[in-house]
């Protein structure tokens, strides 16, 4: 019966793909665009409707394309959890925050008509239906850039094959973006990047004043994804096998809803020069915080790619290998990845494995 349903839920996609194929009718451009078509190109609208971490890694775009078309407008479409990323970066003109909902689509898509843009660079690269039905409501006319899918090809007219290609998520949403302009583009051109309010910055050094602390590791114990959850009793280990490497204290960093394992972690590891920070919801407080330590370790990759902007090294923590790990790792920074086998959770890894892995950063010259 499930296997049935599946057929006719395939059957309809089918249907769906061919209907919207002929009312789209997208005129298909090569890459690089040609000259007259890439010079007309003023606003560009990016589809980043994700998670923190994919935002951070793009920020680099903003600059690139900044940079090499001057005047530019960049309009984002950001997702509920990572819009106040860029609310107030000026490399960015237009936010529009997306939810998953009829009503909020509709409206985005009077907003953005509205606005004209000529360009729309989508880089959701598992999620092509949606956005490109999106992309085609939002900017009708102009040039429609996303990943090579056969299957889904229509919903742009002009895209980039991705197989095969194995770099970090950074280099690869500027190399496919400046291959699409014609501009150049090298890996380390530019760096992923914030801008901290004030406000957040000083509720920061005040909290850190308060424990009477400086410089320290940074252990984060929180995980957005099921799949990365350590448990307070693998993390109080790490903390007792750092304490045998570096005098350091060790600030453990966790989301509001994980104060019991936070305190679980701290008792666990006999409490000694180990603090708890304060839990906030506010991105760029904890980002703060991250800018002010000496290295990181976080099962966590919004908190690996906040690392990555402060330049910090940083210990990740992973489940079982994946397809797309070159994506997601630390971009430029010393990084070191302890990752559980094939087959195993994340709670496999062992206390002695990550504190190794973070001994080469309590060994090297990084001045505290």
């Amino acid at each position: 019966m499930a296997s049935f349903a599946k057929s006719i839920e395939h059957a309809n996609r089918r249907l769906w793909r061919g209907v919207l194929r002929h009312i789209f009718n997208n005129r298909q451009f090569a890459l690089p665009l040609d000259t007259k078509t890439a010079s007309s190109i003023k606003r560009i609208l990016i589809f980043r409707n994700d998670k923190i971490g994919d935002m951070i890694v793009t920020t680099p775009l903003f600059r690139l394309l900044k940079s090499n078309i001057p005047g530019c407008v960049i309009g984002v479409v950001a997702g509920k959890h990572n819009h106040r990323l860029i609310q107030n970066m000026p490399e960015v003109d237009r936010v529009y925050i997306f939810a998953q909902n009829l009503l909020s689509i509709l409206i985005n898509v009077v907003k953005i008509r509205r606005d004209h843009y000529d360009c729309s660079i989508n880089l959701i690269m598992n999620k092509s239906t949606l956005n490109g039905i999106m992309a085609n409501l939002m900017v009708a006319r102009g040039v429609k850039f996303g990943r090579y899918d056969a299957r889904y090809n229509f919903y742009y007219n002009c895209t980039k094959n991705l197989e095969n290609i194995n770099v970090p998520m950074t280099d690869l949403v500027c190399g496919m973006s400046a291959e699409l302009f014609g501009f150049p583009y090298q890996s380390g051109m530019y760096h992923p990047f914030l801008r901290i309010p004030d406000g957040s910055r000083k509720r920061a050094q005040e909290k850190l004043v308060a424990l009477g602390i400086n410089k320290y590791i940074l252990l984060n114990v929180s995980a957005g994804e099921k799949k990365n959850l350590i448990a307070a009793a693998l993390f109080a280990s790490v903390c007792s096998e750092m304490r045998k490497i570096s005098a350091v204290p060790i600030l453990i960093l966790y989301a509001p809803n994980d104060l019991k394992k936070a305190r679980d972690v701290l008792s666990g590891s006999g409490g000694n020069s180990i603090l708890l920070y304060q839990a906030t919801d506010d991105l760029f407080e904890i980002a703060s915080v991250v800018e002010n330590s000496w290295f990181v370790i976080s099962p966590d990759t919004s908190i690996v790619h906040l690392a990555v902007v402060f330049h910090k090294p940083v210990v990740g923590l992973y489940a079982a290998p994946e397809r797309y790990n070159y994506y997601w790792r630390p971009y430029c920074v010393p990084f070191a990845e302890v990752r559980a086998a094939q087959d195993k959770g994340i709670n496999s890894l062992t206390a002695a494995q990550i504190a190794k892995a973070a001994e080469q950063f309590v060994k090297s010259k990084a001045e505290l």
